[in-house]
């Protein structure tokens, strides 16, 4: 009976919460059973003919205050912060049961990229989304590295085909064709930083990864504009110079 969503019912919820009707649509298909069942409860009548005037109250106050809409509201707060992204373990730390994170994301509100990683669909997907996915697949300690650093920083012009990932443990797992992992066990803690929330290596230690990857002067060009944008320092170039004399 209440499997399906009218148009007048998603019209009504709109207009109780001044949404969007576009918006509105995925959560009153998803409050509807949930609402009908707190009708039940209440003993009120739930004939087709009153139905919408009665659900709507009720779909609102869960919206607003119940633990389906919550926990999505919970979620995009910890992925807002995370360039849209949240995993299992992050969300737990916030008081989502990773039950809910998979219940969220069968309904649509979380993209599912498989080991615990999940984007908000409600945060927008910017330049930094698709690396943080990527690190966070690869899973703890992970970092971006080489080309994907100088990418991340928009230093030089280098747009690779797949986010190259390090990492410093054993890594079994199933990964995109989009990112590739490998093992970096010679960086060092002190080549390690985070740029826009993503764990990766320094300027410094992607430029030096890259140097024998790249033409001379293009590298030189990408070392030069580092300094110049603050990225590192007078002393790493004179390093660099003293290695080459």
């Amino acid at each position: 009976m209440y499997g399906s969503v009218s148009k007048a019912t998603v019209r009504d919820a709109s207009a109780a919460l001044d949404l969007n009707p576009d918006d509105v649509r995925g959560f009153v298909r998803d409050l509807v059973p949930v609402a009908a069942s707190e009708l039940d409860k209440g003993h009120l009548s739930v004939d087709r003919q009153h139905l919408r005037a009665k659900i709507v109250p009720v779909m609102v106050r869960f919206y607003r205050g119940g633990d389906l809409m919550g926990y999505r509201q919970d979620l995009w707060e910890v992925a807002a912060s995370r360039n849209g992204v949240v995993t299992v373990d992050e969300a737990e730390d916030a008081g989502v049961p990773a039950v809910e994170v998979r219940k969220l994301a069968a309904r649509g509100a979380l993209k599912a990229y498989g080991q615990g990683v999940y984007a908000h669909r409600d945060v927008p997907t910017t330049q930094f989304t698709e690396p943080t996915i990527a690190v966070a697949l690869a899973g703890d300690g992970a970092f971006l590295h080489r080309e994907s650093v100088l990418d991340l920083l928009r230093l030089g012009q280098f747009n690779p085909p797949k986010v190259r990932v390090g990492t410093r443990r054993r890594v079994r797992r199933t990964l995109p064709d989009w990112m590739e992992l490998e093992s970096r066990p010679d960086v060092l803690d002190e080549d390690l930083t985070c740029y826009e929330g993503i764990q990766a290596t320094n300027v410094r230690r992607a430029l030096g990864d890259m140097r024998d990857r790249m033409p001379p002067d293009r590298w030189e060009a990408l070392v030069d504009e580092a300094l110049r944008r603050d990225l590192i320092g007078e002393r790493d170039t004179t390093m660099w110079k003293t290695v080459s004399a």
